[in-house]
């Protein structure tokens, strides 16, 4: 008898919820195997076939492994620390004007505001990551 012959008798032996047993860590029995045919009858054999299938391939392929890993990392890239950054890549006196005006907008004394990096690009511009809090104290 194939599987899914089996399935629609074992849903029809227990189908209400009064037939499932008063405790549900029993070993495996009668009563047990009653309330996953129930559980089946409300989800639905696809539901439980994916769930299955989550809970015993926890490894699988590398390429599932890395894509995982790096989901999980792409959560943690922006929460290093709680400073607001902002990059620019100006010529040298705009550059200039523009981390005065920052400094002007938020004050160090409030926001930690400082220019964390700078370099100077080919053409005479200065690039710079200008760091701040988001929020004043």
């Amino acid at each position: 008898m194939r599987r899914s012959q089996a399935f629609p008798r074992i849903c029809r032996r227990a189908t209400s919820d009064a037939a499932l047993p008063a405790r549900r860590n029993k070993p495996c029995s009668e009563g047990s195997r009653t309330s996953v045919a129930v559980r089946l009858a409300r989800h639905g054999i696809s539901h439980y076939i994916a769930v299955m299938r989550r809970l015993t391939n926890t490894a699988g392929r590398p390429a599932d492994v890395a894509r995982r890993s790096a989901k999980a990392l792409a959560g943690h890239v922006g929460t290093r620390d709680a400073f607001r950054r902002e990059t620019f890549a100006l010529p040298r006196e705009a550059a200039r004007e523009k981390a005065r005006e920052m400094f002007r907008r938020f004050p160090k004394a409030a926001y930690m505001t400082e220019i964390e990096s700078w370099r100077v690009l080919p053409g005479d511009r200065i690039e710079f990551t200008m760091r701040r809090l988001p929020s004043a104290d």
